[in-house]
């Protein structure tokens, strides 16, 4: 059976996936890790990518390592392009939002996050507040715009349903980059 299945190979052009085909694939699944991270995406493009240079599939453990590896690299990368272009200024501003507001038992991102309740004088001034702070902060004009809007979404909803404490104790590049997109 193995030397038939060489023949085949051989008579056909067929090549036999290895180790050294791994770099190339993942980068060639970056830009579409880039826009999404679904798995199952990234595993028909990485197929089709190996069937139209004519190599043999892999087992499904390679082609779920790769399509994991890729969608590291693009995470890492989205994180250090939504936090490169912030100030100082800007990551202490972030850093803000998870300490408690003054004279309340909430952090201000619970706060900012609260519904802002009827068409009411005082809930219309609270609403004002949350802008005139989120103002405040001073991110980048287009920020939003530096990554793809899947992602940004993703990111931002991830935030949202995370405690301030949970978002503290992220490393500080996925930290800011998920107060940045919420």
């Amino acid at each position: 059976r193995r030397e038939h299945a060489l023949e085949i190979q051989s008579v056909y052009g067929f090549k036999t996936f290895t180790n050294d085909h791994i770099p190339s694939t993942v980068s060639s699944l970056e830009y579409l890790a880039w826009q999404t991270d679904k798995g199952i995406v990234l595993a028909e493009a990485l197929i089709q990518h190996l069937r139209s240079h004519s190599i043999l599939l892999p087992s499904i453990n390679v082609i779920e390592r790769i399509c994991a590896e890729a969608i590291t690299k693009a995470t890492r990368r989205i994180y250090y392009t939504l936090t490169e272009p912030l100030t100082q200024a800007n990551l202490k501003s972030l850093d803000s939002l998870l300490e408690l507001k003054p004279e309340s038992s909430i952090t201000l991102l619970s706060w900012l996050r609260q519904p802002t309740g009827t068409a009411k004088a005082r809930h219309i001034l609270e609403h004002i507040d949350r802008l005139q702070i989120l103002r405040s902060f001073g991110l980048p004009d287009g920020l939003e715009k530096s990554i793809h809007q899947n992602r940004l979404l993703k990111i931002a909803r991830e935030g949202r349903q995370m405690t301030p404490q949970d978002l503290g104790k992220f490393e500080q590049k996925r930290r800011y980059a998920t107060l940045a997109a919420v």
